[in-house]
């Protein structure tokens, strides 16, 4: 069994029958895949990441909150920035407390995310290790 296309440029997988796998004589380019190559790959990208990636906490001053609705618009629009972990709005207080990961979003993703969902937000507390 086999996909093949009339494209000279497409590479051509030949299963085994047996044990559905590509064929071994499969390559790319004339050169053989190397079966650990993706195997170090993926664990490169797990152990790096922690040591890139740091966790931070800040507060945001979030003063157009007046209505009981407001926090909950405030969160999901803070919370929708991909890399934040958490956010907690407060109408009271009128802030808006977000943890995020520096490596995946900033605080300028995070205030533009806010101010398009109609609610300006300005940064209170530097960012912080959690």
């Amino acid at each position: 069994m086999g996909i093949d296309s009339s494209h000279h440029d497409c590479v051509v997988l030949e299963l085994d029958r047996a044990d559905r796998r590509p064929h071994s004589s499969w390559s790319v380019k004339g050169t053989k895949m190397k079966p650990y190559t993706p195997v170090l790959t993926l664990v490169g990208l797990l152990t790096a990441a922690p040591v890139l990636a740091a966790e931070q906490t800040v507060t945001f001053s979030v003063p157009g909150m007046h209505c009981p609705s407001c926090p909950f618009i405030v969160e999901s629009a803070m919370g929708s920035v991909e890399g934040v972990t958490q956010v907690t709005a407060n109408s009271d207080t009128l802030t808006a407390e977000v943890v995020f990961d520096d490596a995946v979003a900033s605080v300028e993703d995070i205030e533009f995310a806010s101010a398009a969902a109609g609610y300006e937000a300005q940064l209170v507390t530097a960012p912080s290790d959690s």
